[in-house]
């Protein structure tokens, strides 16, 4: 399975439900560095708010919230180690 069949799938871009073009989910795939944070920014994208106030003053549902609920699976880790004070001090400033 090639890597934009896999995101299709993953972001559920199948048949009549597909809410993103072929040529923004291979944007996606070029833009980012992982297949990981290709599928959070497209989940992203997919929770623009889609919900529709009809002429009759009816109101079509938001799915906002489960698109933002998929994208925290996916969500990339910010943490990284921090190295310590001390390590700071164990070689010579003047390079002796």
């Amino acid at each position: 399975m090639d890597k934009l069949s896999k995101l299709k799938l993953v972001l559920m871009e199948d048949g009549d439900n597909a809410l993103l073009t072929d040529n923004q989910l291979i944007m996606l795939l070029q833009e980012n560095d992982t297949f990981e944070q290709a599928v959070y920014n497209g989940f992203i994208l997919k929770s623009q708010s889609d919900g529709h106030t009809l002429p009759d003053g009816s109101k079509l549902d938001n799915n906002r919230e489960y698109w933002l609920t998929l994208a925290k699976n996916y969500r990339p880790s910010n943490t990284s180690t921090v190295n310590r004070a001390d390590d700071l001090y164990l070689s010579d400033p003047y390079g002796r």
